[in-house]
C-alpha cells in the first residue's frame, strides 16, 4: 500500500530568475515542475533553478518520498511487509542503544528496493541521483549493523543460500556507507511528527535565512 505523503515547495515571494549562459541543466526530477531545474553552479554544487519569472504561489515541486522512517523505528521496520517477519530486535535495539536513525532507514530503503514494482535497480536511480558524503571506514557499532541488517534481510527472503549470496554481494559495506552518506547530507526530520524522510527533487533545495518559498508536508498521522 503507497504511503500517503507528499512535499510540496510553493513559492512566497515574487521573483525574476535568468540562465546564466552555458550553464548546464541536469536530468529531469520527477515532481519538479515546469521551469524549474536543477543546475551545477560553479564552487557551490547542485541546485533548483528557476527558468522563468515566479509569481506569488506557484508550485516548484510536489513529490512523494524516497524513503519514510516513522518516528517510532520499531513501528516503521515492523509495519513493512517484507520485515514484518523477520527478526528486526537486533537492529532496532542498537540503534535505540546508540540514539542512530539512518541504519535502521537504510534497512527499510533495502526492503523497499526488493519490493520495487519495477525492479531493485529502478528504486537505487533517485537515490543514486544524490550527493553523498564520503565515508571510510566504518565504526565498530556501524559494522554490527551492517551485519544486523544483511541478516535481517536474508532471514526476510527466506534464509536460502541464494539469498546469502545476493544480499552479500549487494548489500556490503561500500552500498552501507553509501546510503549513511546520501542520508547525512539529504535526509530531513519533520519536527512535526519525528519522521524522516529523503526526498528526490526536494533534497536540492538548500536553506536560507530569508527564504523566497515554503514547503507544506501531506502525510498520514501515524508517521
Amino acid at each position: 500500500m503507497p504511503v500517503a505523503w507528499g512535499r510540496r515547495m510553493r513559492r512566497t515571494k515574487g521573483t525574476k530568475s535568468y540562465l546564466k549562459a552555458g550553464l548546464r541543466s541536469m536530468a529531469s526530477w520527477v515532481g519538479l515542475k515546469e521551469g524549474f531545474s536543477i543546475n551545477e553552479f560553479k564552487g557551490k554544487g547542485r541546485g533548483v533553478r528557476a527558468r522563468l519569472n515566479v509569481g506569488k504561489g506557484v508550485v516548484v515541486t510536489d513529490e512523494k518520498p524516497i524513503a519514510v522512517l516513522a518516528s517510532d523505528i520499531e513501528y516503521a521496520l515492523r509495519s513493512d511487509s517484507l520485515l514484518a517477519n523477520a527478526d528486526v530486535a537486533p537492529i532496532i535495539s542498537l540503534c535505540k542503544e546508540h540514539s542512530v536513525r539512518y541504519p535502521a532507514m537504510a534497512l527499510l530503503m533495502a526492503s523497499k528496493a526488493l519490493q520495487h514494482s519495477e525492479g531493485v535497480e529502478e528504486y537505487w536511480v533517485p537515490v543514486n541521483d544524490l550527493s553523498f558524503a564520503r565515508m571510510g571506514d566504518l565504526p565498530p557499532i556501524y559494522q554490527l549493523l551492517l551485519k544486523d541488517i544483511q541478516d535481517t534481510i536474508i532471514s526476510s527472503l527466506g534464509s536460502t543460500s541464494s539469498a546469502h549470496v545476493f544480499v552479500m554481494s549487494t548489500y556490503d559495506h561500500s552500498w552501507f556507507a553509501r546510503i549513511l552518506g546520501t542520508l547525512h547530507i539529504n535526509a530531513a526530520r519533520n519536527h512535526d511528527t519525528g519522521s524522516t524522510v529523503l526526498l528526490h527533487a526536494g533534497s536540492m533545495f538548500n536553506h536560507s535565512c530569508n527564504p523566497n518559498a515554503h514547503f507544506q508536508v501531506f502525510l498520514p498521522n501515524y508517521l
